[in-house]
């Protein structure tokens, strides 16, 4: 466990660009049913290693017709269940994308489902019927596929309040909640790194300049491509990595290089987790 965590911590540090691709007013796992855990690379428990899980964007002006199509508030229309089990471990406050992904993919090819979405922490699932006259049917189809996230169903002015307030992503847009938790952790750990081995602020502002830097480079090669699944980023990110760690002997020595990578590798666990920043 330990060296996948290892090896998904250096893959993270590219994933992050997207956040700054989305936008740089862009930042923000656990298991998701056992059936679902076990296909995305956690346990039963909800344990999962960063390279499996590739869990979880301070959201500016990125809306599109993608997420107003299900943001038809009429209740009728709408089915919001409270669920557990999809946030994330390594960073507080925020959803998993890379484990909604296949949840929300899988309400979506329910017969009646419109469109399906989650909320920014990962608390609620959200479904729009196609007719409301199907709400009752295609709500207990939704309930069973949750089954191992205990669905609870909002209702009356909670569940008004939730459409109301809530910022929702569907499939085609979880991918930015594991962009914010990796672009988030990763400067938690610069942080952590640059106040271990005593780097004075200069030091540290170019350490953080080459990490936005190198994110922003591989931000704008995903957007050309249209690369938006968690799984796809990671697979992307994983050939840049190389080129990180070369800007960033730039300011550190080799020593140092490899302290930084220990630094990135370790675990964020229980008080040891950064804040996600506030949905918007």
């Amino acid at each position: 466990m330990s060296m996948k965590f290892s090896l998904s911590v250096l893959v993270a540090l590219p994933l992050l660009a997207a956040a700054l691709g989305y936008g740089r007013n862009l930042i923000r796992c656990h298991h998701i049913g056992s059936a679902a855990a076990a296909a995305n690379g956690c346990d039963e428990s909800g344990s999962c290693s960063l390279d499996k899980s590739e869990c979880c964007l301070r959201e500016g002006k990125t809306d599109t017709p993608e997420q107003t199509r299900v943001q038809g508030n009429e209740p009728d229309k709408q089915i919001v269940f409270k669920v557990e089990g999809l946030r994330c471990p390594a960073v507080k406050g925020i959803g998993c994308g890379h484990m909604m992904h296949p949840v929300l993919s899988l309400l979506d090819k329910i017969d009646g489902v419109e469109a399906s979405s989650t909320n920014y922490t990962g608390t609620m699932i959200r479904v729009s019927v196609t007719h409301a006259k199907d709400r009752t049917k295609v709500a207990e189809e939704v309930r069973k596929a949750l089954a191992g996230n205990k669905p609870i169903p909002l209702v009356g002015d909670e569940l008004k309040t939730a459409l109301r307030k809530e910022q929702w992503r569907e499939t085609a847009r979880v991918g930015e909640l594991s962009i914010i938790e990796f672009r988030t952790m990763a400067h938690y750990r610069i942080k952590t790194f640059a106040q271990a081995e005593k780097l004075n602020k200069e030091t540290t502002d170019k350490l953080t300049k080459i990490l936005e830097d190198h994110l922003e480079r591989f931000t704008q090669e995903a957007k050309k491509q249209k690369v938006t699944r968690p799984e796809d980023l990671v697979n992307r990110g994983k050939k840049s990595i190389p080129a990180f760690f070369g800007r960033a002997k730039e300011v550190l020595s080799d020593e140092q290089i490899e302290r930084f990578k220990k630094t990135l590798m370790t675990p964020c666990r229980g008080d040891d987790r950064p804040e996600a920043p506030p949905a918007p």
